[in-house]
């Protein structure tokens, strides 16, 4: 069995989602907790995040199409959402690597933040600013939420751009046409 290329996979999310709005949102590499004897950090990994984005589209969903509707049906908003980065994204560069000019003025490997890439088809009936304030709301009630978050109407091939990091990417507990 062979596996869908990235434009392959791409299309299918285009012509099964027909995505209309995207979202960019920064996730906080790790949270703090307090128990009896101080302070402890909790270091994000993919699976966190996934049950956090589950949580998150669970929130919007009843935000957007109403309590009784997701007792009643248990379906999600049209999404699909791809998880990137490499959980590095303290600093660009290590400082024991030794200074490169070959790639620009960065020293050593490229680190980046772990981010969420969420393609919505927007419900019929929400009109676009409440379903942007209802993305943003929903969203700074998540713990491993930044305040970043970047909201726009598509514009290209944002599925052939979310899943540049490969198939792997998609979180297949948040994809729902």
């Amino acid at each position: 069995m062979r596996k869908l290329t990235q434009a392959e996979a791409a299309a299918w999310i285009n012509s099964e989602l027909r995505p209309d709005i995207v979202v960019t949102a920064t996730i906080k590499q790790s949270i703090g907790h307090f128990s009896g004897n101080g302070k402890y950090w909790e270091r994000g990994n993919p699976y966190r995040y996934e049950a956090a984005v589950e949580q998150f589209l669970k929130r919007l969903t009843i935000a957007c199409k109403g309590k009784n509707d997701w007792r009643r049906h248990h379906k999600l908003l049209p999404v699909a959402v791809t998880l990137e980065g490499d959980g590095n994204g303290q600093a660009v560069a290590r400082r024991s690597d030794p200074p490169s000019f070959s790639n620009g003025f960065q020293s050593g490997p490229r680190h980046m933040r772990y981010h969420l890439n969420m393609m919505f088809r927007r419900p019929d009936w929400i009109p676009l600013e409440i379903f942007q304030q209802t993305i943003r709301n929903s969203w700074a009630t998540s713990s491993w939420s930044m305040t970043d978050v970047k909201i726009e109407e598509r514009q290209g091939d944002f599925a052939y751009y979310a899943l540049k990091e490969g198939w792997d990417s998609l979180l297949l507990n948040c994809v729902s046409f």
